[in-house]
């Protein structure tokens, strides 16, 4: 058995093919509406980014509109020394509690050297 073709559409009158035209010059006109939408939102993010942080090529802050890069960058120094500071503080404990597992005298393990 021969594979059948798929059948030819019917012939119909010079409409047709006009108004397949008609729907795409439409298609061709919205995806040119669409692109130009995308275009004037990406000019305007890249005014907002060229403004706020006064360069294109630095990374997006994530922090509020209502805090300014300096006092977000100042809160983020203070919270990792606090975190830094804990972390030595808890390994210094955990020294001291294997001293003292180890049966290590007390006088060593108040020795704060």
């Amino acid at each position: 058995m021969a594979p059948s073709s798929p059948p030819s559409p019917p012939i119909a009158d010079n409409s047709d093919p006009e108004r397949r035209l008609r729907e795409a010059e439409e298609r061709l006109r919205d995806a040119i509406e669409e692109l130009q939408r995308r275009q004037r939102r990406a000019a305007a993010h890249a005014y907002h980014q060229l403004h706020h942080h006064n360069n294109l090529d630095s990374p997006p802050c994530d922090h509020g509109p209502d805090e300014s890069c300096i006092a977000h960058a100042i809160g983020n120094l203070c919270q990792t020394f606090l975190l830094s500071y804990g972390v030595r503080v808890g390994i210094g404990i955990l020294l001291r509690a294997f001293k003292l597992v180890r049966r290590q005298s007390y006088s060593s393990l108040l020795d704060l050297k």
